[in-house]
């Protein structure tokens, strides 16, 4: 179980620019992260991590709340691994007022590696 926080403030209003830079961005959040790991045989394991994060952004005129889901399975071996990652992430700007989770995204992502010398040897 693992349990993060970060804050972070930037502000530029003093440096013109001709391209965006931050206007007095306050962010802060934190999450929480559990990972298991289950020995499957004599070099194999199957391994689980689930995270949970929420967080808040200030952006000069507009502020809401952020958060994020996800789940990745993996499945190692010695010679090769694979894994399956799904998230889903949630934004909502409270000012200027719009719709609730006016933003959201979900994604899954798989794929794997291999050592190729250790398959050779098989």
């Amino acid at each position: 179980l693992d349990l993060k926080g970060n804050f972070s403030y930037e502000d530029s209003t003093s440096i013109s620019s001709s391209y965006w830079s931050p206007d007095r961005v306050l962010a802060a959040g934190g999450g929480v992260e559990l990972f298991t790991s289950f020995k499957m045989g004599k070099e194999s394991f199957l391994k689980n991590r689930v995270r949970f994060t929420a967080g808040y952004y200030k952006d000069g005129e507009s502020s809401g709340a952020s958060f994020e889901i996800g789940n990745l399975l993996e499945f190692e071996r010695k010679e090769f691994s694979g894994y399956f990652h799904i998230s889903t992430t949630f934004k909502n700007q409270e000012i200027p007022v719009s719709d609730p989770l006016n933003y959201w995204s979900l994604t899954f992502a798989f794929g794997g590696r291999a050592n190729l010398p250790d398959l050779l040897s098989l």
